[in-house]
Formats: C-alpha cells, structure tokens, sequence
C-alpha cells in the first residue's frame, strides 16, 4: 500500500472511532434543560409560522428550531433530536478529516478534541450544525467553483441563521470576501458593495436574535446588569477556548476551568488574566501573519466576539469555542494557501493536545454519571396517582412536557403550560414573593383539592429559600427523587402537598 493509501485509511479509522465515540456518548447522554426547551418550543408549534412567533424570545436564528419541528412531525420522543446532532457532528469531522488542507496527524487531532467530542458533539443544541456550516463555508471559499459568490451566499445565510456566534463567523467571512474583492479588482467601491450584500444577506439572522422589546432578556435587562466583572469575563474567553480543561476535582465539573480555578482572584489574578488573554491572541495573530486573510479572519472575530461579549457574559465553554473554531477555520486559510510553518504547526499540535486532554474528563463522567436526571420526571410522574393533580414550576415544566408529552400545571403562571417563554409573563411570575404558597393557594380556592402532586428540580431546603410561607401554609412531603446529575439544575423531586388545617 502506498502512502496515499494509508493516510486514506488512516483517515476512515480515525472517522470510525469517532463515530463509535459519538454514538456511545449520545447513547449515555441524559438531555438537559437548554435541549429540551428547544424541542418544547418546536413541538408545540402548529406551523412555521407559529414556530416562528413562538422562537422569538429565543436570542436565537430559526434554523435549528426548523430542523426539530420536522423531527416533532415524525416523533415526540425527545431522544430523536441526537439523531440530528449525530448527523451535523459527523458532518464536521467529514470536513475537517477529508476537505481540510490539514497534515494527517492535525486532522486526526482535531475531531477529538473537547469541543468536537463534547461541547458540539455530546450536547444536542445548534452548535454542531454551526460548526459544520462554518467549515463547509471554508471549503467553499478555498475550492473557489465556478459559481462562487452564489454558494458563498447561500452559506452565509445558512451558517447566520444557526446561532449568534454563528452570525458572527458568517460576518468574519463576508468581511474577508470583500477584502479579498478589493485586493484581487483594486476597487474599494466593489469591495464595499460585497460587505454591504453580505450585511444585508446576514440581517434577518440578527433581527431574529434580536430580543423584542417585551423579552425578559432584552438589552435593557443586560444592560441592567452589567458590572465592571465584565472585563474579566472578556479576557478568560480566550484562555477557556484555547485551555478547556475542566475542574476534574469538582462534581458539577461542567463549565469550570481547571486553569482559572487557581488563578487568584484578587487584582493580581485579574491582571494575570487579562495579559495572559492579551498574550495568547498575540500569539495566535503571529502563527497566522503570513497569510492576511486568515489572520484578517480570525482578528475579525475576535473583535466581533468581544463586542458581543461587552454586552452578553460569554461565560459558558460552548460559547467561548467559536473562538477556537474561527481560529481552526484562520489555519485552514493560512494552510491552504501557503503551508504553516513548522514552529506554527508545533504551537497548532500542542493547542489540539490540549483539547484532546480536555475532552477525556467530560467524555468519562458523561459514560459514567448522569449528566441530567429530567427524564426521571417519568419514573415520578408515575407514583402520582390517576386521579390526582400534579403540578410543576417553571424550573421543570419543560422536562416534564418533552418527556410526557402533554401539559403541565405551572404554579408561578397559574396555568398549563407546554413550553416557557423568555416574555414579560414570566418575569412577572417569577417576580412574584412566595409564588409557591399564593399559586397553591389560588388553586385550593378555585378547586376542591385534598392534596396536590409537585415535580420539582428545586430540593426541600430551597424550597423554603424560595418562598418562606410554604411551610407555614401547606405540609409538603418529600416522596421521592433523582440525585447525583452532573447538571446542577437537572435533579428532580415528588412532593405531595396537603394544606395545614390552621391555614383560614
């Protein structure tokens, strides 16, 4: 066999093992709340354009939300929507391994490293589709066909439409194309007229993010709470894209940092952080220099990404590695037309070794451990009795709608509800002082109850944090529960609520 012939076959192993990985990943997976607030939304939608309407609140483009309203058509089984999350990570790993310019051992790196095998790989949410259509966009933009500023186009729209920081790798991109236009024709006006095509093309994506001006999560409500914390949490975006190691010594290991997390946190931890970020995007400027379009790109989103950042706290890992995406896709650039040199190329292999390491601890704990408890809603929805009434907070509706498949009594609105919307409703709901206790105590007046049934993601201490009449008023009965979720948020609790009889 010739050398083209093993790296061929190289390059299917390395695919293969990381379909078998993805598929036992999923397989473990337990679907949290983020997940199952999407199929919500997109289940109980009655059209398109209800789905629309109903996604607005979202902060979120439509795309993803379109790909599980055709699945909720088919089935209303959550478990489905890993289908679609299999389809679009395999996608791009097929791109990184067969249409990256990439060396084989830099291909083989990259499919395993924590964002491709955990972030966008185990979690079923629209980053993985983002990531695919960001790649497939650079393949285009690489290939050059004939036809390239209608495929280019129509991907910028596609990869706009999957999420904001999709919005921002598809803006990077338009901002390179004019470039590039200007250079290639020496024509500002033309160049000029492509960004504005591009700023046009990407539009709609950003007026769909775009919370409306009854959203809980407005701008105001950003602007409201914003704090000078903010410059930090700016400057460790790019250290946790590029070092996301988590905190392997916590349980809720998920959205830590191991590097941060020994980081004092006074004045002299902060400044560490913020020359250390400062240093680190130098240096990732520097390996891309020789090729001004990938370094064009890459300081493109970089500038983009903290200006959204200034605003909306990028604090998750999942939002952080678009960085680390829009410096992969820089590489490809930069490979593509003039190979990395090999200082460069050690730099690219120890920042994947990296990531290779990192995803070892939240692949092992997601194979070993709950990552969420919400489908048990199952399991404790079934010892409530046939004729009995069962009611939830906004915390658990959605796992109980995506796994029953039917509405739910909410206590803070005082109504059935099969999905949550990020409107003004709900911050008055949840605004309101001991919602518990008055929303119980609207039920009793208006039915003849004996007792109620509540499933909860909130344990008995804070339970009695939140509303500290509840006691007083009503006997509340721990019954049963599902601990130990990786997920914080994502245990859950039957109670069975009596009223006291000295309540009037």
């Amino acid at each position: 066999m010739n050398g083209t012939g093993r790296v061929r076959v190289l390059t299917w192993a390395v695919l293969l093992i990381y379909g078998v990985l993805l598929f036992l990943t999923l397989a473990r997976h337990e679907l949290w709340g983020d997940e199952i607030h999407s199929w919500n939304i997109a289940r109980s939608s009655q059209g398109l354009m209800d789905l629309l309407r109903n996604s607005r609140y979202e902060g979120h483009p439509p795309l993803w939300y379109v790909v599980l309203y055709t699945l909720t058509r088919i089935t209303h089984d959550p478990a489905s929507m890993k289908v679609a999350q299999a389809l679009f990570a395999m996608a791009m790993v097929c791109l990184v391994l067969f249409a990256s310019p990439f060396p084989l051992a830099i291909r083989a790196l990259i499919p395993f490293g924590y964002y491709f095998t955990f972030e966008y790989g185990a979690l079923s949410r629209n980053y993985a589709m983002a990531v695919a259509l960001a790649l497939l966009t650079t393949w285009v933009v690489t290939r050059r066909p004939r036809h390239l500023q209608l495929w280019f186009h129509a991907l910028v729209l596609l990869l706009s439409s999957t999420h904001l920081l999709g919005l921002l790798l598809a803006l990077s991109f338009c901002a390179v194309h004019a470039w590039r236009e200007r250079v290639r024709h020496g024509s500002t006006p033309r160049a000029l007229l492509q960004l504005a095509i591009g700023a046009l093309i990407c539009l709609p994506a950003a007026l769909r993010i775009a919370p409306p001006g009854d959203s809980e999560l407005n701008l105001q409500f950003w602007m409201d709470h914003w704090t000078e914390h903010q410059w930090d949490i700016m400057a460790q975006a790019p250290l946790k894209a590029f070092i996301p190691i988590p905190d392997g010594g916590q349980f809720h290991f998920w959205n830590t940092n191991a590097l941060l997390e020994r980081i004092p946190k006074d004045g002299t931890g902060r400044l560490m952080v913020r020359w250390s970020a400062v240093a680190l995007l130098a240096l990732l400027g520097v390996l891309l220099r020789n090729v001004p379009a990938a370094a064009a790109f890459f300081t493109c989103n970089a500038l983009l990404t903290a200006a959204v950042a200034f605003i909306f706290p990028l604090t998750s890992a999942r939002y952080v590695g678009f960085l680390f995406v829009a410096f992969l896709i820089a590489a490809w650039l930069h490979q593509h037309e003039r190979p990395i040199p090999r200082g460069a190329r050690i730099v690219l292999v120890l920042i994947l070794v990296v990531q290779v390491a990192a995803s070892m601890i939240p692949i092992r704990r997601d194979l070993a451990e709950p990552f969420s408890n919400s489908s048990k809603v199952r399991e404790l929805f079934a010892q409530v009795p046939p004729d009995a009434l069962t009611v939830t907070d906004y915390w658990c509706l959605n796992n109980l709608s995506a796994f029953l498949d039917r509405p739910f009594y909410c206590l803070e609105h005082r109504k059935e509800l099969t999905y949550l919307r990020w409107d003004q409703e709900l911050a008055r709901a949840i605004q309101q002082p001991n919602f518990y206790s008055s929303g119980l105590r609207d039920l009793w007046d208006r039915r003849s109850l004996q007792e109620v049934y509540m499933i909860s993601v909130n344990e008995p201490g804070r339970l009695l944090s939140v509303d500290g009449e509840l006691s007083a008023t009503f006997e509340v009965t721990l019954l049963d529960r599902w601990e130990g979720a990786i997920e914080p948020r994502s245990n859950v609790y039957l109670y069975r609520i009596t009223r006291r009889p000295s309540d009037p």
